[in-house]
């Protein structure tokens, strides 16, 4: 259902910069519930006791001043508030699980920030169904299947806030209708197939193999020893793209890249536009390769080994919480 999807976009794009805005933040909190609630899998109502305790979560550029060296390269925050002490060192211990689990929902960056919350800052509640959840857990009511429910249809479909935010916009009842129809299926891939998780994961490896064949051409025998150093890779279909992009038909991704090494950020700084360049002649559209420091639950891992398929950053194991 690619048309559906395309008047969709285009239509929300229309409607300005704020809905934008307001749409990608619901994104944002959803990500993160989904996150949260696979990184505390194994107790429903301690994942719900972090939400409650959150009081924002917000994904953005560190626009302080950087050294010359990394001043032609974003850095991105991922701050997050709560109110309780005790859950903001149960965060900071799980970190590393948290940014692979938020990895897995395509939602990566740099630095992760646990701030205490001040002022008005603690009376917002962004995951009110989680604490609604406690109360009833508070008066003795089982709420075992009902956290085990919200996980489960966190993985497959957006919350019911996103879908009524985008339906709230549309004046029109039909487009309306349907815009609530595709938003609650699965997600629907750009040749209108409805994929599940694990199906997601298959076709990213695929196309990182095509970002794999791009480098064999840009860099010949050395692409195999740049390659190795990548410890994790992800592509992160791009958000509000132009509408030239959207009547495309085609998506476009960004490639998300965990190296510390200098070599390989030397080479994608240099060759970055060529490695673009040979993907989309391999009908892979890659908006920019975005490189990140590799964090511990991945270091050692390798995205792209010598024999086989890559492994996208989302289907690497994560550790035992």
């Amino acid at each position: 259902m690619p048309e559906l999807g395309t008047e969709i976009a285009s239509y929300l794009e229309a409607l300005g910069p704020d809905a934008a805005r307001r749409m990608r933040i619901a994104a944002y909190r959803d990500a993160f519930e989904a996150a949260v609630r696979f990184v505390w899998r194994h107790d429903a109502l301690a994942a719900d006791y972090v939400l409650a305790h959150v009081n924002g979560f917000y994904i953005h550029k560190d626009d302080r001043p950087r050294k010359r060296a990394f001043r032609d390269r974003d850095h991105i925050l991922c701050t997050i508030y709560a109110d309780d002490a005790t859950i903001r060192s149960d965060i900071d211990a799980r970190q590393e699980l948290l940014r692979l689990a938020l990895a897995r929902e395509n939602v990566h960056y740099d630095e992760l920030r646990i701030l205490p919350s001040k002022l008005d800052m603690r009376t917002r509640r962004p995951f009110p169904e989680a604490v609604r959840r406690l109360e009833r857990a508070m008066r003795g009511e089982d709420v075992g299947v009902l956290g085990a429910a919200a996980g489960a249809s966190l993985a497959t479909r957006p919350s019911d806030e996103v879908v009524e935010g985008a339906v709230a916009l549309i004046d029109d009842p039909l487009l309306a209708g349907k815009v609530r129809e595709a938003m609650t299926a699965l997600p629907v891939d750009a040749d209108g197939s409805r994929q599940p998780a694990a199906a997601r994961s298959c076709r990213e490896a695929r196309d990182l193999q095509d970002l794999k064949r791009a480098f064999c051409q840009v860099f010949g025998e050395d692409a195999e020893d740049l390659l190795s150093l990548v410890n994790g890779a992800a592509l992160e279909p791009v958000r509000w793209s132009r509408a030239e992009q959207k009547r495309e038909g085609r998506q476009r991704y960004w490639c998300h890249l965990y190296a510390d090494d200098p070599r390989l950020l030397r080479a994608v700084a240099e060759h970055g536009d060529e490695l673009r360049a040979h993907t989309r002649d391999l009908g892979l559209l890659i908006q920019a390769i975005q490189l990140h420091e590799p964090f511990d639950a991945i270091r050692g891992a390798h995205a792209f080994p010598r024999a086989g398929y890559p492994v996208p950053l989302g289907a690497m194991r994560a550790e035992q919480s």
